[in-house]
């Protein structure tokens, strides 16, 4: 068998204790096992040395400087202690998934040109949560140019989109391109991937492997001064962009923007490298100091004058003319700056006023919704309403709103498919990102209108002003014949700030012409007014369907409201044979505020449980539900904590658009492992055993009005639990059918509207 080649994982790092751990667990859980960390802690002063020290792992090599010297003195310092055939970076802050290095390696070393490779990535913030905030951002780190000359003229002309923490490369071509230019604090980077591209062809692996932070500390931190800084870097590389580029490279990428394309002597080129220069900042003229400064030096010669008069149509009347325009910042310009931003400021502050506007006109709209008039007239507004379907009204589709938490979570994913199997002869609306076209494109009836684009200020075909995400959400509500809020834990109180969630779902009914709620659960509250704004709220409601008795007895004397199982026990999930494979269901803990503490117990638990299996000869799947909710850093830190024998009996699956391939892992599994709520009740309808571990009341209500008091609590998980005992306690569904038909319930106050 071939020998795996060495890769040393070059990681920088000062005072980032608060994501540090994450990042070298997630070097230690690769499945591409032959590496070295080499972190370079650059003179931290918070806890990073200890939490360094804490791995034990004889491949993680750190070095301690004495002091701060700044990112490119440490990272030349671990680079040059390498030791590799490649070289990986990753920043103290970032994440790999844990098949990232295994699948850059099987395509350098399946290429026989292949010396860098990049991957996908996606941003996530400061709780490791996936940001749906940075689209435009995440497509520009995401794009691609089709060749290394492609790749030039994109950063000589907008800059850099690549980020180092996806790349890995030769060792070998620093001794051509040489390590980080010391002089650049922020952009070393560019100016590393500039002089590879001058060498060498990109490789791509188009998968998401990369999870790239992005705080809000980060973008409070673009100072003026750091904004300088930058464009001051930016144009020195541009300035020595072509100082080392080969002739011929040269030509191939950028001989299409010639002003003579048949220039080819060295002066002609030398002509062309300064014209192209005029026009560094986005091909355009709009400073061309850096072209005016090489055709200076150009004038020098005699004979320069001519073929840049003869050739370029370029003479020194023309050069004479654009030192006249501003190249250097002066004075006036300064106050000039200086006086937009006055400008700015009034007009924020005018925006704020008329924004306290629409506040106080909304309040109005309540008001009046609430008045007697208004009731009074409801039965007139009925008539209205029943002389338009008499015109023809009928004789449509339905057009219905889905108000649902579309972030890649496989149960939200399946309550809108299951709406729109039910009600084929209705056209469904979803807002979100757009890669739900894929998820969602074997349902017909059923349109997705994407939010990538939102946070611009163009309108888009449905003339919805991209910006606000709500916004564009309540406009929909208002052009739908009624919205349905399909969802889970969607009234549970928001500590103090519950008032806002309130406020989001009060206008939600003011921008439908009906609301309904289904397979949702009420709480956990802690607040009497909490449950009291909303008994008021929910009058208002077409029909409202819970998913357990605890929440219907908490409303059930308003009328509009009922109850049964979770919608999603009333799949169709044909029962195959089973085979000796099981399935775990795993969810984040890290930032549940009520769980954190006992995420050693839950890891320990869940690899006792592994363990257990694994001695029985059973496949085993970790399957995460929620990359969004960052179930898939639950997967890394578990599969850290497996043996390499623990790991050859387990795969470890994502949810991610893939619907049929997970669920695939319960219809053959024998035993479910549940941790997240629909992992259970997908265990149960597709008959496994299973074993239901309770992260929250909802789980444990669910299982109570199903006649279960068989769950073990997240928070109580300890090593005294026999695992053998858990496992010959676990549940299975043996009322299927019948519990499908209670699932009709959910349905009563929509099938009215849509049957």
């Amino acid at each position: 068998m071939k020998e795996e080649a060495l890769v040393s994982i070059v990681m920088v790092n000062y005072n980032k204790e608060r994501y540090l751990r994450q990042a070298i667990a997630s070097v230690v859980s690769q499945t591409y096992h032959n590496w070295e960390l080499i972190v370079v802690d650059d003179g931290s002063t918070d806890s990073s040395r200890d939490i360094i020290k804490s791995f034990k792992d004889n491949r993680i090599k750190p070095i301690f400087l004495k002091k701060n010297s700044h990112i490119c003195v440490a990272t030349n310092t671990g680079l040059k202690a390498a030791k590799g055939k490649y070289i990986a970076r990753l920043d103290s802050d970032d994440v790999w998934k844990m098949d990232k290095l295994s699948k850059q390696l099987n395509v350098l070393e399946s290429h026989v040109d292949a010396k860098v490779c990049f991957t996908k990535l996606e941003i996530i913030d400061e709780n490791s949560d996936i940001r749906c905030d940075c689209q435009e951002l995440l497509e520009l780190y995401n794009s691609r140019q089709e060749n290394g000359e492609a790749w030039l003229r994109f950063f000589f002309f907008f800059g850099n989109s690549l980020i180092q923490s996806s790349m890995v490369y030769e060792r070998a071509l620093h001794e051509v391109v040489g390590y980080f230019n010391l002089t650049y604090i922020q952009a070393h980077d560019m100016d590393f991937f500039v002089r590879l591209a001058k060498q060498t062809e990109f490789y791509f692996v188009e998968e998401a492997l990369t999870l790239y932070r992005r705080t809000e500390e980060q973008n409070s931190s673009v100072s003026e001064r750091n904004s300088i800084r930058f464009m001051n870097e930016h144009m020195n590389i541009r300035k020595h962009f072509f100082d080392d580029i080969d002739s011929q490279r040269f030509v191939s990428a950028f001989g299409g923007l010639f002003i003579n394309p048949s220039s080819e002597l060295e002066n002609e080129l030398e002509c062309e490298k300064a014209l192209l220069l005029r026009r560094a900042i986005e091909c355009t003229e709009v400073n061309p100091v850096l072209g005016m400064d090489a055709l200076e030096r150009l004038y020098q010669c005699d004979e320069n004058v001519e073929v840049l008069s003869n050739q370029y149509s370029y003479s020194l009347f023309d050069y004479y003319a654009d030192n006249a325009k501003k190249q250097y910042y002066s004075i006036e310009t300064i106050k000039e700056i200086e006086r937009y931003k006055e400008e700015k400021s009034s007009l924020m502050a005018h925006k704020d006023s008329l924004q306290d506007m629409v506040t106080e006109q909304q309040k109005v709209i309540v008001s009046m919704k609430r008045s007697t008039s208004w009731r009074v007239t409801k039965p007139l507004r009925a008539i209205k309403d029943l002389s338009n379907k008499r015109n023809g009204a009928l004789s449509r589709k339905k057009k219905v709103l889905i108000h649902a938490y579309l972030f890649s979570n496989l149960g939200d994913d399946l309550f809108v498919r299951e709406l729109c199997d039910r009600y084929r002869n209705t056209e469904f609306l979803v807002l979100a990102p757009k890669y739900y076209r894929e998820t969602f494109s074997n349902l017909n009836n059923c349109k997705v209108i994407s939010t990538d684009s939102f946070g611009t200020k163009r309108k888009n075909k449905k003339g919805i002003k991209e910006g606000e995400f709500d916004a564009a959400k309540m406009e929909l509500a208002r052009r739908s014949d009624l919205t349905v809020h399909i969802g889970g834990s969607v009234f549970v109180q928001h500590g103090t700030e519950w008032k806002a969630f309130f406020e989001y779902d009060r206008n939600l009914i003011l921008n439908s012409k009906k609301l309904y709620q289904i397979s949702g659960n009420f709480g956990p509250y802690t607040d009497d007014s909490y449950l009291a704004s909303y008994n008021e709220l929910f009058k208002e409601y077409g029909g409202i369907s819970f998913r357990d008795r605890y929440s219907y007895e908490l409303f059930q004397t308003l009328g509009n409201v009922t109850c049964g199982p979770d919608v999603l026990f009333g799949m169709t999930a044909p029962i195959n044979e089973k085979k000796k494979n099981v399935t775990i269901s795993v969810i984040n803990l890290e930032h549940r505020e009520e769980l954190c503490d006992f995420e050693r117990e839950y890891i320990n638990f869940i690899v006792r449980i592994i363990a257990y299996f694994n001695e029985k000869k059973y496949s085993i799947s970790l399957v995460s539900f929620c990359s969004f909710e960052q179930d898939t850093v639950m997967l890394n830190k578990i599969w850290a904590c497996l043996n390499e024998e623990l790991r050859q009996s387990t795969k470890c699956h994502a949810y991610e658009k893939n619907i049929e391939e997970i669920l695939s892992l319960f219809a053959d599994s024998e035993y479910v492992v549940g941790t997240r709520f629909h992992s259970i009740v997908l265990g149960l309808i597709y008959g496994c055993k299973v074993i239901p571990l309770s992260y929250s009341n909802k789980t444990s209500n669910m299982l109570f009005d199903l006649g279960f008091d068989q769950y073990y609590v997240v928070s109580e998980l300890n090593h005294e639990l026999c695992i053998s005992e858990i496992v010959d306690k676990a549940i299975s569904l043996e009322r299927k059918d019948e519990i499908k038909q209670e699932v009709e319930r959910m349905y009563q106050f929509l099938d009215a509207e849509l049957l």
